[in-house]
């Protein structure tokens, strides 16, 4: 029985930020090995210490001698490993300003920790899924806003020796995104999915190439808005 490594960074942790997006990668242990091998070589090619979206998609940052051209191709490579390796993608984001009432009666006291708690969800069935029945060791990247309230939260819902059970989670840490290669992953994705949010709320539905292209691999994503308030208002009262 082999382990299952998921990696998870958030985007629009800034106060002005409508949405929240929390997304990442699972990876079987032996392919997040070699992942990370050939991410680092992608890297040194590029002469790049790290890969962060939002510098790449502006050639900024480590990516500003690439310019915009070398960025792409770096971008179009770190997809394509991403692809070749990554299991499943998991992608959450709930609007901010109906966060409140989404989580009125609950044990998550902000925006983030509920985020995490979905996620985790999505593990518990993703795990459910999984024939191989192996372990879930989970890390987070460790710069986002609200950390302390989403590792509370995170505790306190894996103390619950059954559902801890069932969806397989052996660990649930934090690391710096620059150090570990499947947190740069998991920028890129919820990037990708945080801007995909920003056009929707200004009527453009339509995905970038490089997006579409991401989600070729399997994705669990589900939004959270104000029908998401009126669904759960309806389902309470009718109890």
């Amino acid at each position: 029985m082999g382990l299952i490594e998921a990696y998870f960074d958030a985007s629009g942790t800034h106060s002005d930020a409508k949405d929240l997006c929390l997304a990442g990668y699972l990876f079987k242990q032996d392919a997040a090995t070699a992942f990370d091998e050939d991410w680092r070589c992608m890297l040194g090619r590029y002469g790049l210490p790290y890969f962060h979206m939002k510098e790449c998609a502006h050639a900024t940052g480590v990516f500003k001698t690439l310019g915009l051209e070398g960025s792409d191709l770096a971008a179009r490579e770190a997809i394509d490993l991403i692809k070749r390796y990554a299991s499943q993608g998991i992608a959450f984001t709930v609007d901010k300003s109906i966060s409140a009432e989404l989580r009125k009666g609950s044990m998550w006291k902000n925006e983030y920790s509920f985020i995490v708690g979905q996620v985790f969800f999505a593990i518990r069935d993703f795990a459910l899924a999984d024939e191989s029945k192996s372990e879930v060791a989970c890390l987070f990247e460790n710069g986002d806003d609200g950390r302390g309230q989403a590792v509370e939260a995170a505790q306190l819902i894996l103390k619950q020796v059954d559902f801890r059970e069932t969806c397989r989670i052996s660990s649930f840490k934090w690391a710096d995104q620059n150090k570990e290669t499947p947190l740069q992953a998991a920028d890129m994705l919820a990037w990708h999915v945080n801007l995909w949010r920003r056009k929707r709320r200004n009527g453009t539905l339509k995905k970038r190439g490089d997006f579409k292209s991401l989600l070729e691999v399997p994705m669990i994503y589900h939004h959270w808005d104000r029908s998401s308030v009126d669904y759960l208002k309806a389902m309470r009262a009718s109890r």
